[in-house]
């Protein structure tokens, strides 16, 4: 697993300790984490070298459902847009939240690299499909995934990013449970 360097130093290595958290077989995908610091990074790659739709531009910039993170499977890249939180100094929330997003992703990378739900359609908008996105396995998969990884690491997330608050119990947002037990 490789980090892009173009964030701070101090943050590529606390998202490098989280990986860390993981089994082996996900610190080791041949994969590449892209961060994105700023909302002017992506507008400027959707307009000068694009390699999203403009539909998946549209949903991460100004969607009413926020995306994260997402994987290039041909291009072996997980985008991570930071600009989307807040604190990631303080906020034990912001920190759970981008930490859990990078778990999400690493389980479709390691999906990919194993060959498993190759025919889900994916989607590239979210807002007015949350249920075709939530019913696809890959999906489920992810989140389940993300889920589980997130009630082990939780306080070890926060110790790492040195945050004295900790966390009885981790849970996704409500509507995400909802699709997840259902």
């Amino acid at each position: 697993m490789k980090i892009r360097s173009n964030i701070n130093g101090t943050l590529r290595i606390k998202i490098i300790q989280c990986i860390k958290l993981l089994d082996s077989e996900y610190q080791s995908l041949n994969f590449t984490i892209d961060p994105y610091p700023s909302r002017e990074r992506l507008e400027y790659e959707r307009t000068n070298n694009p390699d999203l739709t403009p539909e998946e531009y549209n949903q991460i910039l100004n969607g009413e459902e926020t995306i994260g993170g997402l994987l290039l499977k041909d291009k072996k890249k997980i985008k991570l847009f930071l600009f989307l939180y807040d604190d990631l100094d303080r906020n034990p929330s912001d920190i759970l939240d981008l930490v859990g997003n990078i778990y999400h992703e690493l389980r479709h990378a390691w999906q990919t690299k194993n060959n498993l739900f190759q025919n889900d359609d994916g989607i590239s908008k979210v807002d007015g499909n949350l249920e075709f996105y939530f019913g696809q396995e890959a999906e489920k998969d992810a989140y389940q995934f993300q889920l589980s990884e997130m009630k082990k690491n939780a306080n070890k997330i926060l110790e790492i990013f040195k945050v004295p608050t900790r966390v009885q119990s981790y849970a996704l947002k409500e509507h995400i449970m909802k699709f997840l037990t259902s």
